[in-house]
């Protein structure tokens, strides 16, 4: 087994910049990770761009390719990155974002509370990519060109922007 890496305190800013509770990194590995233990203290995305993903929790066992992407929840996971594309590397975009952000992003959205609030997430929830979805993931990937860092403000509407769209056009995700 790989070794234990504890994701979620990513949250550290430079003097004067506004804590958001979202993080976009731009994971990209030349080597696969077989059953690499993650403890997540925040909610997230994986966008996987290039490769296959599995997830394994205490219950169930998912892989994906990069058709799809996942939301996880806080907790323990056994996770395994496949390089499967012919450059030789794995990508995924990951969004990580604090319960409080969440919170603040469903109080400033009241209309998609009250159409979202009433389901229970699973604890990986698993999305198929569309065509707004791809062209999501690129701009991240085009603003994070070059191994640029996006500005946390720019971060945290992309992240809103990526909440908005998930729960008005895959409301059985949020919805009973």
């Amino acid at each position: 087994m790989g070794t234990v890496t504890i994701f979620g305190d990513q949250f550290s800013t430079n003097s004067g910049e506004v804590e958001t509770g979202v993080r976009i990194v731009n994971h990209v590995t030349t080597s696969s990770v077989i059953r690499n233990r993650i403890v997540l203290q925040n909610y997230l995305f994986s966008l996987l761009v290039e490769g296959t993903k599995a997830v394994h929790t205490a219950h169930n066992s998912i892989t994906i390719e990069n058709n799809k992407f996942l939301l996880l929840l806080s907790g323990n996971y056994l996770m395994t990155e496949k390089i499967a594309s012919s450059d030789g590397r794995f990508q995924s975009i990951l969004i990580s974002f604090t319960p409080e952000a969440l919170h603040r992003f469903f109080s400033k959205y009241t209309d998609v509370l009250s159409e979202a609030r009433s389901k229970t997430l699973e604890q990986v929830e698993i999305f198929i990519k569309d065509q707004f979805l791809n062209n999501f993931i690129d701009s991240l990937i085009l603003m994070s060109g070059n191994g640029k860092e996006i500005p946390p403000a720019l971060q945290h509407v992309k992240w809103e922007e990526l909440l908005l769209y998930l729960c008005h056009h895959y409301p059985e995700k949020w919805n009973n």
